[in-house]
Order: structure tokens, then sequence, then C-alpha cells
């Protein structure tokens, strides 16, 4: 498969065959598929459930009695507290029909393209906005072989189960500094936002992707910084001095 450079470009784009996760998924022929303009998302937010809370009280309670309960003049009162935590989790748990998550997936959409982002009502246009950093961990369901992930892999428990929410846009508007948290549904959410990406890359914007794992990615894949300078040249993109700078 040619990378996302001209015509004639030698196929050297970590898109091609044979590199995992995110590059991988970002491969597909997503042009028939997405305006390549936008990339459109859910933002993360915090659990507003009130029974949810109900449950990490419960939570709480129980920790608390497992410390009373290493002391050896309040062991009584700690198996008194587990008790009452386990009735709280309980409760909790029945009421909030398994809706428990610290975080979850905000119905607020968060689109960007090359003029602006928006984030529900709020509008940054994109000439106002400076040290644009994408990380990203990947989508709901995607292995992670580098063991971030809570959930495992069975068979493999040195890999986990990605949810698809550990996934941020960093920027600067004006002097405020904004960070957005947002969801990566499956791998054409990921295709989607390559394409913007290499939008932005070849209208110039200034903007930086990287990973948990990696301080400069290029269109996902791990790179050296000199490395990320050749893929750029290479793909027909250029790049500025503030490129290599921030962030």
């Amino acid at each position: 498969m040619r990378g996302p450079g001209p015509a004639g470009a030698a196929d050297t784009s970590p898109w091609r065959p044979g590199c995992s996760g995110l590059a991988v998924a970002a491969a597909g022929d997503f042009r028939s598929r997405c305006n390549l303009m936008e990339f459109q998302t859910n933002i993360i937010e915090g659990n507003k459930n009130p029974r949810a809370r109900v449950v990490w009280a419960g939570a709480v309670l129980i920790f608390l009695s497992m410390v009373l309960m290493c002391m050896n003049a309040s062991v009584h009162y700690g198996f008194w507290l587990f008790g009452a935590g386990v009735v709280v989790l309980i409760v909790g748990l029945m009421g909030a029909k398994r809706d428990v998550g610290v975080m979850r997936v905000s119905e607020t959409n968060l689109i960007m393209g090359c003029e602006q982002i928006r984030v529900g009502e709020m509008v940054y246009p994109l000439p106002q906005v400076t040290e644009i950093v994408f990380q990203i961990e990947g989508y709901d369901g995607m292995v992670d072989e580098q063991g971030y992930a809570s959930s495992d892999v069975p068979g493999n428990w040195n890999w986990g189960i990605l949810n698809g929410m550990n996934n941020y846009l960093d920027f600067k508007f004006g002097d405020e500094k904004v960070e957005w948290q947002f969801y990566l549904s499956d791998p054409v959410s990921v295709q989607q936002l390559g394409e913007l990406f290499k939008e932005l890359y070849s209208k110039g914007i200034p903007f930086r992707e990287c990973s948990q794992v990696s301080k400069r990615t290029f269109l996902f894949a791990p790179v050296s910084e000199r490395q990320w300078e050749d893929l750029m040249t290479q793909n027909g993109y250029s790049y500025g001095q503030g490129e290599r700078t921030f962030g």
C-alpha cells in the first residue's frame, strides 16, 4: 500500500501493512466514507450518575474497614464498617445498573477540521490555536501490547484491552491551556483521525501527534525525531521550526 504522499513516493510510511496497532487500523481506504476535512467524535467526562457515587462510597467504606481491621484496638469497628460498606455497595450496584465507571462517553461532540475546533457550543478558530498535541492510546477493543489497559487478554496477561477513552487533544487558545479527552470507538474512527492528520500535514498546520510510549509518532506509528523529519520529506509534507520545539 502506498503511503500518504504524492504519487510515486517511496512506501516508507508506517501505514504500510506489517505495522501493528493503530497504524494498521488507520491503513484502510477511508476516502469514500468520510469528510476528509473533519474528524468527529465524543468527549469523555466524569460519570454524573448519582447512583454510581453510592457504589464508590461503598468501596471507600470497605477500604476504611480493612484499615481498621489492621488495628488491634479497632477490629470490632472494622467488621461493622465492612458490613455497612458491602450493603452500600450492593444497593449502589443495583441502582446504577452497571453504570459505575469513573469516566464515561459524553453526548457532547468534538469536531476538528483545518479551520476550527468545536466542542459542543464552544468554537476555537484554528488561527487562534497553537501548540496542538494529540496523545493517542487506541480505540475501544484494541489489544494493548504495552500493558496499560486494566482488562487482560485471555491467555496473555501481559496484554490488555483498551476502552478507547484515554485519548487527548491539548492546545493553547490565547493564553489558556485547553485539554479535551475523547473517545475512539473503532478502527474506522482511527482512520478518520488519520485523514485529519494528513490534511493538517499537507496544509502545513503545526501540530504534534504522540502516544503514551513515544513522544513523537507519524500517522500513529512511533518514530524518532529524525525518522519523523525523513517521513515528512518523503511524503511531501513541509514542517517548520515550531513543530519541532513545542510541547
